[in-house]
């Protein structure tokens, strides 16, 4: 059984048990995510944009994989990994990226018979990668590193 962040096993439950009424959920804790993010407040923001990932994450996982849920997942991914790095929290950022990505890139390899959908999968997946590069790129300057040094900082080595 999978452990979740921020649903509780019972919340889950009714979201793979009722999908069409849990994808429609979604816009609601995405608009509350968002009006608090617009007020600065990342904290309570994670819960309800965190909430909102999790079950379309689910609803994913079940091989739900309409375009209009892959946007939400997609967006969503951005969403809580801008929330994670506005706490100060970058490899927890990085890693939402990652796992979703990979979960796009694996669906996208099984949609190969599926042009149309496989090319779309694969601009959702290409979005969390220049939204990773954008974080970790962001992650650097704040921490003075220069392009030149990038390379090296990445590799956990110090540049004097």
């Amino acid at each position: 059984m999978k452990i979740y962040s921020y649903l509780s096993s019972c919340h889950a439950h009714w979201v793979s048990r009722n999908p069409l009424l849990a994808f429609k959920q979604l816009q609601k804790m995405i608009d509350l995510g968002q009006n608090l993010m617009k007020e600065g407040d990342y904290q309570d923001a994670k819960d309800y944009v965190g909430s909102a990932f999790e079950s379309a994450e689910i609803l994913f996982d079940q091989e739900q994989s309409s375009p209009q849920l892959v946007s939400k997942l997609t967006s969503l991914t951005i969403m809580l990994s801008a929330i994670y790095q506005g706490i100060g929290r970058p490899i927890k950022a990085c890693s939402v990226l990652n796992r979703i990505r990979w979960k796009l890139d694996e669906e996208e390899a099984r949609s190969r018979t599926h042009a149309n959908k496989a090319a779309f999968i694969r601009h959702c997946s290409n979005a969390l990668l220049e939204a990773r590069k954008d974080m970790l790129g962001a992650s650097l300057l704040a921490h003075g590193i220069s392009n030149g040094n990038k390379s090296a900082a990445m590799m956990g080595m110090t540049v004097h």
